[in-house]
């Protein structure tokens, strides 16, 4: 079997770059088979539950949630200096709602999330905050036409705009993903992402390429599964999907695998895991990890550019 970990980028997979000069944070990893802690101590920061990782282009800003017991879950941003990251900075939201999921727009001047603001049935549903100077606009709704019922989360957006984000009827451990395509200032009315993608478990945490060529996304109980959640990815082959492939020992693990990123070089999976950290075997929750990647190297030939 083609392993996906081949450290050299083929020809065709080259990265979306957002022209800006100076390093990215990922220009700073080394490259690695086995996953690594993301910036110990800066960014992932042992006894912090950390989780749905998201940056710009430019890697010069990241965003995600912070939660724990008793804690509704927030959302947090650190800038990038070229050499570092600044200490994570709360986006001002309703301290009384909970707030997750961030996704950041290519240029980073846009934040997708999933909250309970505004309360209603459903449960969560997907918001925005928009750059103002150098703060963020009030949080205003994604207008969806015909949404699906049930709780909404993890927004992943196209390079034109195209929205995936997974959907939880209420009442079940269902969850599913959906595409929506931009129409006026908000989405057309979503598709349910077919099997293989879609079963009767759980899909969710989806990360979309820009360029829409593969997904990553977290599932439950497939039969490939290592632990609790596993991380998969299929490649939009001839207008459908290809059968997910499981992500392997090497990434997948005994605990929770999910809130994937993929740097736009196509170079580095960002995700979370709650694996084993120490002798003891116990899971630690969430844990930020790196490891190299080389999507090509699964690609079907349909796929390939």
């Amino acid at each position: 079997m083609r392993s996906l970990w081949i450290l050299v980028v083929a020809v065709g997979w080259g990265p979306l770059c957002s022209g800006s000069s100076g390093k990215t944070p990922w220009d700073t990893l080394s490259p690695t088979t086995t996953p690594r802690i993301f910036f110990p101590g800066t960014v992932s920061r042992r006894g912090i539950v950390h989780f749905n990782n998201s940056a710009s282009d430019d890697g010069r800003l990241l965003a995600y949630t912070i939660t724990g017991k008793d804690v509704p879950g927030y959302i947090v941003t650190q800038r990038w200096t070229g050499t570092a990251f600044q200490p994570p900075v709360r986006l001002p939201l309703d301290p009384e709602a909970v707030h997750s999921d961030p996704h950041l727009t290519p240029g980073g001047q846009r934040i997708l999330f999933a909250s309970t603001l505004g309360g209603g049935e459903g449960g969560f549903r997907l918001w925005q905050v928009t750059r103002d100077g150098e703060g963020w606009s009030i949080p205003r709704p994604v207008a969806i036409a015909d949404e699906p019922a049930g709780s909404k989360g993890y927004p992943s957006l196209t390079a034109d705009g195209t929205l995936y984000f997974s959907s939880m009827p209420e009442g079940t451990r269902n969850s599913d993903i959906y595409r929506a395509e931009p129409a006026g200032a908000g989405f057309a009315a979503p598709e349910r992402l077919p099997a293989p993608v879609s079963s009767d478990r759980f899909e969710g945490d989806p990360f979309i390429d820009r360029r829409e060529r593969f997904l990553v996304f977290a599932a439950f109980d497939r039969a490939e599964g290592l632990g609790e959640s596993d991380l998969f990815v299929s490649f939009r082959c001839d207008g459908g999907w290809t059968e997910p492939t499981h992500l392997g020992p090497e990434i997948n693990s005994v605990g929770f695998d999910g809130s994937p990123w993929v740097t736009p070089d196509d170079r580095f999976l960002i995700f979370t895991s709650s694996r084993p950290t120490d002798a003891s075997g116990e899971q630690d929750f969430f844990n930020v990890y790196y490891v190299s990647i080389d999507p090509s190297a699964l690609a079907p030939e349909c796929a390939r550019e």
